[in-house]
């Protein structure tokens, strides 16, 4: 039930724009509010949070200072909630790279028997990896990189919140590692 609440909270319909006296845009929708309405009573099906944190995402100021990540499309001067609000630019930019990902992160999964050598990491199919000791954190983290290096978009806010110098070093660090021979 919880989760149900949290997917109508990232689809919520704000009432702050950057122009409080403004009309917010109309909305084009093929379904009427009152269907919408209805249904936003109902149960989410499991597939509801992916589909609420379906980007892409773009980042832009609010006009207070701070910086506003929506799904392309909407902003402000529709009525939208942004989906996440940050004081830094660089926070935004790794929400937007973490939200496409958010759904997906249950797609690792951290065997809790312990095997001869550490606890198996799956895919839901096979085995994919191991680790020496129980961190299901660890196998969160990894799943939701996996989805931020598969998205493009998603990989280009993360470089972006990196800043110059960290790209600069990474930059000498890769080509490094490109030089070397592989095997």
């Amino acid at each position: 039930m919880e989760r149900n609440k949290t997917c109508r909270d990232a689809t919520a319909v704000a009432t702050v724009r950057l122009d409080p006296g403004a009309e917010p845009e109309p909305r084009r929708n093929a379904f009427d509010e009152a269907f919408l309405a209805r249904l936003k009573d109902e149960d989410q099906p499991p597939t509801a949070l992916a589909a609420a944190r379906e980007g892409p995402w773009t980042v832009a100021p609010n006009g207070h200072g701070r910086w506003a990540v929506f799904r392309d499309g909407e902003g402000y001067a529709a009525g939208d909630t942004p989906a996440a609000l940050f004081a830094e630019r660089s926070r935004a930019l790794l929400a937007a790279a973490a939200l496409p990902g958010a759904a997906a992160r249950g797609t690792l999964r951290l065997d809790d028997r312990r095997l001869p050598g550490g606890y198996a990491v799956s895919d839901g199919r096979r085995t994919v990896g191991q680790l020496a000791w129980f961190d299901p954190d660890l196998v969160r983290d990894l799943a939701a990189l996996v989805a931020i290096v598969s998205s493009p978009r998603s990989l280009a806010h993360l470089l972006a919140a990196a800043g110059h110098d960290a790209l600069e070093r990474a930059g000498r660090i890769l080509a490094s590692e490109l030089d070397r021979p592989s095997g």
